[in-house]
């Protein structure tokens, strides 16, 4: 998941070229700290010039090791929700994409298993601001999530989306908001298989 620093003609060209370099740069068998140490290298040329950068939250999952592989560039916190409602946030461990040439991007590895839930999202969520100019804020996103923790995936994402547009009232938005969700899920012969629903609002 990416979420870009600025918006218009150059946002979307960058945010272009960045999924076609994490699909090539995805075959490879990399980690996901080497998979981004490239996008960033041969993305650098273009985002230096025109001093931009994008935040990006880029991770693995291995069904068969039960383990997330994650590296998180400047993104939000991104939260894995345990089968018995603990809730654990995978913060920053690495700098934007496109902000430095020659930076090596950090991996790290958590657990997961049957049950969890794993919710991406870009700071559109909870940036949304109301006629007051108050954020939307992680506390009340988080909320919603620990509520909804045993609510189909699909009336999570349909709960948040109502709430901000509650919140926000006749205040456009201004960001785009985008939301994941993998609901991790047993499968047969003691595997896992991820069961993904996403909804997203853009604004350009």
């Amino acid at each position: 998941m990416t979420s870009g620093a600025r918006h218009g003609v150059q946002a979307a060209l960058i945010t272009t070229m960045a999924k076609v370099l994490f699909t090539i740069n995805s075959k490879e068998g990399l980690s996901t700290g080497e998979i981004l140490t490239r996008v960033n290298r041969e993305i650098y040329p273009t985002t230096g010039e025109i001093y931009s950068y994008f935040t990006a939250f880029y991770c693995i999952i291995d069904m068969k090791m039960k383990t997330m592989e994650y590296t998180n560039a400047g993104h939000n916190e991104i939260y894995v929700i345990g089968r018995k409602g603990d809730m654990q946030s995978l913060k920053m461990n690495s700098i934007f994409v496109g902000l430095k040439a020659d930076y090596t991007y950090a991996s790290e590895t958590v657990p997961i298993q049957a049950g969890d839930r794993i919710v991406f999202y870009t700071d559109g969520v909870i940036e949304a601001m109301n006629m007051n100019n108050e954020f939307f804020g992680k506390e009340r996103f988080i909320q919603i999530i620990k509520d909804k923790k045993h609510s189909d995936s699909r009336d999570l994402l349909h709960a948040v989306l109502e709430e901000i547009e509650d919140f926000r009232g006749l205040r456009s938005i201004n960001d785009d908001i985008t939301i994941l969700i993998a609901d991790i899920r047993q499968a047969a012969e003691g595997e896992m298989a991820v069961n993904i629903k996403t909804s997203e609002s853009a604004v350009i």
